[in-house]
């Protein structure tokens, strides 16, 4: 294992391209682990690739888990630019894994890693990164061709226990494409349920043991998700803040994921999916506050919620949708093929505007939109059209009470 204890600061700045200048682990175990003192010391990476590194017994321990094949940083200040991450594979984050540290990571790719599932493995997932308790900024950031297990597909952003404070994720002008879950291991720790009900190509938890003043943030500008395979592009859970704006989410689909939730969820929500509870962890975890603006939700499956769902079974949540297309998306089991909102307590609020939602299809009711339980509904300035159903409402159905 290579270990830096920086009590300094250090820079590696390749003198040529991330093309011509490599580290190659070899398959030996361990890249870079580097532990600082306080985050005012700085560690930074610049026009390498870093590969075949895979994690074994790991100083960032989460349950047990081998964390960051390639690159594990513990109360750090980063910064990654012009990097290339590729066959790396670790059980939670492939390619790196953060602990209470600040990361900036601009004009890099991640390709080709891994989220490996070890016997007994609570995980197999975040091929590319996992984001524990941490502030965490991409640009210009390519997600490519990796492959996990089960969860997040390329991403997961975690707050674990209340000691870890709150993580947040900015992410600008990237793109994720053919990042695939392979659904073809169990979570063993929880008695072989929950495997894929929880997939998505970045994955948001906040299970900080239902403490929900503990908040995750996730920002998105300019992003967009396609063709990636047996996932969806989102799956946010628990007490959280989500902002996103200009992305795309293009077609993902859900219908078959392997193992179903014992809550239902796990064909809910082809494009994205947004709840407060974790069927994996079996509680729900707090409120959510979902806006989504100039976005394109298109050409996704599921069971229900084809393009988006959003489901409150304790916490009530916010949710709105500015100049947003939702458009093309099916849902194959049940409502909404287009989108569907569902709660099961009181406080709820749905605000749809400027927004055009066309040619969704539902094997139950409400081909466009479904929203159904408790909640306030405004709808303005919205085109709902040339949408079908096979139940009722083959524009919208709406069940409040």
């Amino acid at each position: 294992e290579n270990s830096l204890q920086l009590a300094a600061g250090l820079q590696l700045v390749s003198t040529g391209s991330s093309e011509d200048t490599i580290f190659d682990c070899q398959g030996v175990e361990g890249g870079f682990l580097a532990i600082q003192d306080s985050v005012d010391i700085v560690f930074s990476m610049e026009g390498f690739t870093v590969r075949n590194c895979t994690s074994g017994p790991s100083y960032l321990s989460v349950a047990g888990t081998s964390s960051g094949g390639a690159i594990q940083l513990d109360n750090s200040k980063a910064f990654f630019k012009g990097m290339v991450l590729e066959h790396n594979t670790g059980e939670l984050g492939g390619s790196m894994m953060f602990y209470n540290s600040l990361v900036q990571i601009t004009d890099s790719e991640f390709r080709y890693n891994v989220g490996r599932q070890d016997s007994n493995s609570f995980f197999g997932e975040c091929s590319a990164f996992a984001n524990i308790a941490s502030k965490v900024e991409l640009d210009n950031v390519a997600v490519h061709s990796n492959t996990a297990v089960i969860g997040g597909t390329a991403i997961c952003q975690r707050t674990m226990t209340v000691i870890d404070g709150d993580a947040t994720m900015e992410v600008r002008n990237s793109r994720f494409w053919n990042n695939t879950i392979t659904g073809h291991g169990v979570m063993l720790a929880a008695g072989g349920s929950g495997c894929c009900a929880e997939t998505a190509v970045i994955k948001v938890s906040n299970i900080a043991t239902q403490d929900i003043s503990i908040k995750t943030e996730i920002r998105l500008r300019d992003v967009h998700f396609f063709d990636n395979v047996g996932t969806r592009a989102m799956h946010v859970i628990g007490s959280s803040v989500v902002d996103i704006q200009g992305v795309t989410v293009r077609g993902h689909d859900v219908a078959s994921e392997m193992f179903v939730s014992k809550e239902g969820e796990a064909h809910a929500g082809g494009g994205m999916l947004f709840s407060d509870y974790s069927d994996m962890f079996q509680f729900a975890a707090g409120s959510q506050m979902v806006s989504l603006t100039n976005v394109t939700i298109e050409g996704n499956i599921a069971g229900s919620g084809g393009g988006l769902m959003v489901t409150a079974k304790e916490y009530p949540f916010t949710v709105t949708l500015v100049d947003v297309t939702v458009s093309g998306n099916k849902a194959l089991e049940g409502d909404g093929g287009g989108a569907a909102f569902e709660s099961g307590v009181s406080g709820c609020y749905v605000s749809i505007r400027n927004t055009r939602v066309q040619g969704n299809l539902a094997a139950k009711n409400g081909g466009g939109l479904s929203l159904a339980g408790s909640m306030d509904v405004q709808i303005t300035g919205s085109t709902v059209s040339s949408n079908s159903a096979s139940g009722i409402g083959g524009g919208a159905s709406v069940v409040l009470g």
